[in-house]
């Protein structure tokens, strides 16, 4: 890879900073990687919450489809022409790939869901 760009959150620091151990490879960390935020619900255990009627404070899906079109919009003017290992989350990582391929935020359930540790090959 030519550069490496993470979430700036510790489990994809950390996830990095094992993936690529030994290897002196440009990183930038973002927050544009980061998972959805679920505002006053952060940290608590989904079980103890009703996904039916978020807080009025957490991220909104339409919220989060942007945030993925200012990182994509990041890496065509930064890294145009590079091999980028991307590391972030679940849905924003599903927000980048719809970003990516075209597919607005109504479609996003076309995206597949991403289990921890899987990876996806996309084109800029």
């Amino acid at each position: 890879f030519d550069v490496l760009i993470s979430s700036d959150l510790q489990r994809c620091t950390d996830t990095l900073r094992i993936a690529m151990a030994g290897r002196n490879t440009e990183w930038h960390k973002t927050e544009l990687l980061r998972e959805i935020d679920w505002g006053s619900w952060t940290g608590r255990p989904i079980g103890s919450v009703n996904m039916a009627c978020p807080p009025a404070d957490a991220e909104t899906k339409e919220m989060l489809y942007e945030r993925a079109g200012r990182f994509v919009s990041f890496l065509k003017k930064n890294f145009e022409g590079k091999r980028i290992l991307a590391v972030g989350h679940g849905l924003i990582n599903r927000s980048v790939e719809a970003q990516l391929k075209g597919i607005g935020v109504d479609a996003l359930h076309l995206i597949p869901k991403m289990d921890n540790a899987s990876f996806r090959i996309l084109s800029i």
